[in-house]
């Protein structure tokens, strides 16, 4: 009962995927997850550990670098939550 109102009344039956939305899709979050490895890393590759550790810091470095980073995050991610 419960199909048959599901095909006729939402017609199912005409869904498709669109492989080029979901190619898009699958390289989007993939470029995201590697962005999302490689920045923090790449931030402490610049910062002596030793002395950030015996400095008591809890983000490795307070340049302004690190800030306009994470201010680049979140003015991108604002704008892709204002697009999708």
């Amino acid at each position: 009962m419960i199909v048959k109102v599901l095909v006729t009344e939402f017609r199912i039956h005409e869904i498709t995927l669109d492989t080029q939305v979901l190619a898009f899709t699958l390289l989007l979050s993939v470029v995201a997850g590697i962005l999302a490895g490689l920045i923090p890393s790449l931030r402490f590759t610049r910062t002596d550990v030793d002395e950030a550790l015996k400095q008591g810091q809890s983000r490795g470095s307070s340049d302004s670098s690190g800030s306009k980073t994470r201010g680049l995050l979140v003015v991108s991610e604002v704008a892709l939550s204002l697009v999708c």
